[in-house]
């Protein structure tokens, strides 16, 4: 694994920025009287209601917030075969087209969007295929729900980039280079977690061809010396063809998803390697305060800035309807994000239990290994044990996986991604 020099600005941001309002804004003798949604509209003024978006510097580009992180890398790094996820940004400007052209060209069409949203919804819609294909199989029903599971993220997905598309062919239409460019990055998050998963799942399934095939020998011998029946032996030669069609699947599914974010990246997958998902950040919830983040993610809204930024001729019933318009957004937005922060609790509680499912299976699979090593337990019984450890370390590593994407999932929407 390379080493990452990682940089926390918070503290020198967050004190440039209390010298500079300090400098600019003496101190109020007294509180400003209240106004409504409505005043700050006419006025142009408000909180969240810079006609240039949220956090802009020049160009229209956002401005880096105290919250985030940076990462450096040495060319060495980001020109060698192994994608890291920390890595994904930096890989796309300089491999995705589309991204490069908006760096160079400071485009900010729909382009970038489009192509992220066409990459999600076509690993959906392969997902999907999958699934059904192994279901005609006979194939193995883990395997077939993993499909699904991951189908099903990758729908969310889908729905939240249609929803930025659908706001960006409205009345705004725009959006800055950073939050261009950080959609390809959720998109490539969002492929290199699928990827890590049908890995996984992969090491798994050729785990259960190996004890099928086990068991099968067996079975074979059993039958030979009349200690088994045909149709015992038939089921066992069925439970072997069942592992490997489910393998074969696997395999097929974790080599599309490789493709899918090499190509994403401008890598040839075939002399790529992909890298695992970082550990959940399990201590995140505790630094959320749900209420400062809502006001963030509403800043970040294009849809809500559109329509802040829009004329209402002077009339006071169009400022009315426009007042209403925006508040009837922030509503909507405040729902998704208290919706995104249930979720974050509901995948950490997951996480957590299966954190300790997986702790107790690697006390038994401890074990297990000394048995075998000792000539107490048979190969196949050794195997059996060993597929049941990793079904515990893939329940495990996917609870992880979806905490990590509920978490980014809410760091995106404060983004406005």
């Amino acid at each position: 694994m390379k080493k990452k020099q990682k940089v926390r600005n918070r503290w020198l941001t967050g004190s440039l920025i209390f010298l500079t309002l300090s400098a600019s804004f003496p101190a109020q003798a007294a509180k400003s009287p209240e106004v409504t949604e409505t005043e700050l509209l006419r006025s142009g003024e408000g909180d969240e209601a810079d006609p240039e978006g949220p956090g802009l510097g020049e160009n229209g580009e956002e401005k880096e917030t105290a919250e985030e992180e940076n990462y450096s890398f040495t060319e060495e790094e980001l020109a060698d075969s192994l994608i890291e996820y920390e890595e994904l940004e930096e890989l796309l400007k300089r491999g995705n087209a589309s991204v490069k052209s908006a760096v160079s060209q400071y485009d900010t069409n729909l382009e970038i969007y489009q192509e992220a949203l066409d990459v999600l919804s076509s690993a959906k819609q392969e997902m999907k295929e999958n699934a059904e294909e192994l279901e005609n199989e006979n194939g193995s029903p883990e395997l077939i729900a993993q499909y699904q599971m991951n189908e099903s993220q990758l729908g969310a997905s889908v729905a939240q980039m249609n929803r930025t598309v659908r706001k960006l062919t409205g009345a705004s239409g725009t959006k800055s280079l950073k939050s261009s460019v950080n959609a390809m990055v959720k998109t490539a998050q969002t492929v290199m977690c699928s990827y890590n998963q049908m890995r996984d799942q992969r090491r798994l399934a050729e785990k259960q061809e190996e004890n099928a095939r086990a068991s099968y020998e067996k079975a074979q011998t059993m039958a030979e010396a009349g200690m088994l029946t045909e149709q015992e032996l038939l089921e066992a030669e069925q439970s072997l063809l069942t592992a490997q069609i489910s393998l074969q699947s696997a395999e097929k599914s974790e080599s599309s998803m490789k493709t899918r974010l090499s190509l994403l990246i401008g890598r040839n997958p075939d002399s790529t390697e992909i890298g695992e998902i970082p550990p959940a950040n399990v201590d995140f919830m505790d630094t959320v305060v749900l209420e400062d983040d809502k006001k963030l993610a509403v800043t970040s809204d294009s849809e809500i800035q559109a329509l802040r930024r829009s004329s209402s001729s002077g009339s006071s019933a169009e400022a009315e309807l426009k007042s209403r318009q925006v508040t009837e957004a922030k509503s909507r937005k405040n729902l998704e994000m208290d919706t995104l922060y249930n979720e974050m609790t509901a995948k950490l509680q997951a996480f957590q239990a299966a954190e300790s499912s997986y702790e107790a299976a690697e006390k038994n699979y401890g074990a297990l290994q000394v048995k075998y090593q000792s000539g107490l337990l048979s190969r196949q019984e050794y195997l059996k044990g060993e597929v049941s450890y990793l079904q515990q370390k893939n329940s495990f590593k996917q609870a992880e996986r979806e905490l990590s994407q509920a978490i980014a999932a809410y760091q995106w929407e404060i983004k406005g991604v």
